[in-house]
């Protein structure tokens, strides 16, 4: 008889996720951890800085200014607010008025690509999961509009390079990524939180493949993916089923709020609603 070959263990990734601000790039990290990966960065793009706001603001950090502390290998993006040492990412979107602190979100794009409504709460992530975080701006916009994507020509050496002239603004994940792997060269993978947008899914893919990072995708295609023993009678590609997304990321301790409204059928009065339909104080 011959003998059964044993089975493959599955291979530990070390995960950067893209985050957004929003419950599936989050949710996307939980999966990521379920399966046995590390995720060892986040990076998040954010609307570029008004110019005018600079003579208010004692310092702002972007990608060009990670520091490596190669004596314990921890990664360190440094400022100063009110005169002491922070996380450079914390100095972001903060500003001095007359020794009052006021915060002052920029507009939030309308973008084929990224979703930035509530950037300005991004440093809290790093904070809240103990993960190092990275930011850099959104250059350009998106001039290649087709499902598969393919960058302009010529390639910019840096976001800077890129910011000089009019590009896709798709590059800006690969000029993002390029700095997160100088600080994490063991990263062989990256996770976004596509659901049906092929648009935003190729282009992930074809930034990781240009870096050689593995894309993870765990919510792609999520309602037509088989449920959970909880919802194991749902019919597929039902409402029911697409809600199940919700209702999954509820039963996981994910609470996902509303903050801003662009849709008709919806009003103030849903502001801060649950988006999975409970009430306060629901479990």
């Amino acid at each position: 008889m011959p003998q059964q070959q044993p089975q493959q263990q599955q291979k530990q990734l070390n995960v950067i996720a893209l985050i957004s601000g929003g419950k599936d790039s989050l949710y996307v990290i939980l999966h990521c951890l379920k399966n046995g990966h590390n995720v060892v960065a986040l990076a998040n793009l954010h609307p570029p800085l008004r110019p005018k706001r600079s003579a208010n603001v004692d310092a702002y950090v972007t990608t060009g200014s990670l520091q490596c502390d190669d004596q314990d290998g921890n990664v360190v993006q440094k400022g100063r607010v009110r005169g002491r040492e922070v996380n450079g990412s914390e100095v972001l979107g903060q500003r001095e008025a007359g020794g009052e602190e006021e915060e002052e979100e920029e507009e939030d794009l309308h973008s084929y690509m990224y979703q930035t409504v509530g950037h300005s709460i991004i440093p809290l992530y790093q904070y809240a999961l103990d993960i190092p975080l990275y930011r850099g701006p959104i250059h350009g916009t998106a001039l290649n509009t087709s499902r598969d994507y393919q960058p302009p020509s010529p390639r910019f050496s840096s976001a800077a390079a890129a910011a000089a002239v009019v590009t896709d603004e798709t590059e800006s994940i690969f000029h993002l990524l390029q700095q997160v792997l100088k600080a994490h060269p063991t990263a062989n993978a990256v996770c976004a939180g596509a659901i049906l947008s092929t648009y935003q899914r190729t282009r992930v893919e074809n930034v990781a493949s240009r870096l050689g990072l593995i894309p993870l995708a765990w919510l792609w295609m999520y309602p037509t993916l088989p449920p959970p023993v909880e919802r194991a009678l749902v019919p597929p590609n039902s409402p029911a089923a697409v809600a199940g997304l919700l209702d999954d990321m509820a039963a996981c301790g994910c609470e996902a709020r509303i903050i801003k409204i662009s849709s008709g059928g919806l009003d103030v009065d849903d502001l801060w609603g649950d988006v999975a339909g409970r009430a306060d104080g629901e479990g």
